[in-house]
């Protein structure tokens, strides 16, 4: 947190502010006294991503869950060692659970872990689920995990609804990949 102190003119009025406004500055006025306070903004620290999954996947949707982690999961998590390749979700019942997503027990724990590629339930709304559900039964799609971050503070997950592309489609995704490449290349010289 950075702190600033401008004095007031004798009698007068405030002393043009130097920085420009911003949201995550808060101005706090007393008496001869003007302090500008900056507080840090809690960005989203992501803790793992799925790289694979656009390349093996069109993303039709994403939406964000949130993940029921136990013990000293979120530690682990939070020091970045989640792996989600071959990582999936489905529904059971009226639930969604990932499946395959692991995550190493914290070395520092002083409790036994959970297993590390146990399913854990994803939090969504009831109407939510209720749509995915039917989604991926009716249409034939896949619920991928993208990334896991934390936003304030929260592990979320952000699952995205998927349709498998076909090997002639990975290649033209290639190919276009390289053509643009090459175009940069080419105006950048």
């Amino acid at each position: 947190m950075d702190v600033q102190r401008r004095q007031r003119a004798p009698g007068g009025p405030l002393k043009p502010e130097i920085t420009p406004f911003r949201s995550d500055i808060t101005r706090l006025d007393l008496g001869h006294f003007l302090w500008y306070i900056d507080f840090p903004t809690m960005a989203d620290k992501i803790a793992a991503t799925n790289r694979r999954a656009r390349f093996n996947y069109a993303i039709l949707e994403s939406l964000e869950a949130g993940i029921e982690l136990k013990g000293a999961e979120v530690k682990s998590l939070r020091s970045g060692q989640a792996i989600l390749a071959d990582s999936y979700a489905r529904a059971e019942g009226d639930e969604i659970f990932l499946y395959n997503m692991h995550i190493p027990p914290y070395e520092f724990s002083s409790q036994s872990s959970p297993e590390p590629t146990r399913p854990r339930k994803l939090l969504l709304h009831r109407n939510q689920i209720r749509r995915l559900i039917s989604e991926v039964a009716i249409k034939r799609l896949t619920l991928i995990p993208l990334r896991v971050y934390f936003k304030n503070g929260i592990a979320k997950v952000e699952l995205g609804v998927a349709k498998s592309k076909k090997l002639y489609d990975k290649r033209d995704a290639i190919k276009q990949r390289e053509s643009d490449r090459e175009l940069k290349r080419r105006l950048s010289n």
